[in-house]
């Protein structure tokens, strides 16, 4: 099967197609840096100055999860939700908190976080800098 040539984000990667189980084949891994990924605005309706880049997805070949960088600029927030999943998180960049259940985390570079399927939670930016986070979600 011949690889198909596909722009993504700014960038040019090779893969084969598709096959019926979902996977890549022949594709073991997908490489790429942070700064290589386009920025979007994050349009989650109650969100403040959001930015988001999928870093992983279905596109590279993940079957199961996705991860993001996500990055809350001074002043912003994600809107209070809860979804079906575990979210998983880990702080690169900043100062700020979450409120999950109700309970109030200081989140800072290091901080790693569970936040469980069905637990209410936001993300607020404090400090100076933007408060940057990885994520890994289901696809």
């Amino acid at each position: 099967m011949k690889p198909d040539r596909c722009l993504r984000k700014e960038r040019i990667f090779t893969h084969k197609k598709v096959n019926d189980s979902g996977s890549f084949p022949g594709k073991s891994m997908y490489v790429t840096t942070v700064r290589a990924v386009r920025t979007i605005k994050f349009l989650e309706e109650g969100s403040l100055h959001v930015r988001m880049r999928q870093l992983i997805g279905r596109e590279d070949g993940a079957r199961r999860t996705a991860l993001h960088e996500l990055t809350l600029g001074k002043g912003g927030y994600s809107a209070k939700h809860a979804h079906e999943w575990d979210h998983q998180l880990v702080v690169t960049e900043g100062l700020g908190v979450a409120i999950v259940a109700g309970r109030k985390i200081p989140l800072r570079p290091g901080t790693v976080l569970l936040v469980q399927s069905g637990e209410e939670h936001t993300f607020l930016q404090r400090g100076t800098k933007s408060l940057r986070f990885l994520t890994v979600t289901p696809i």
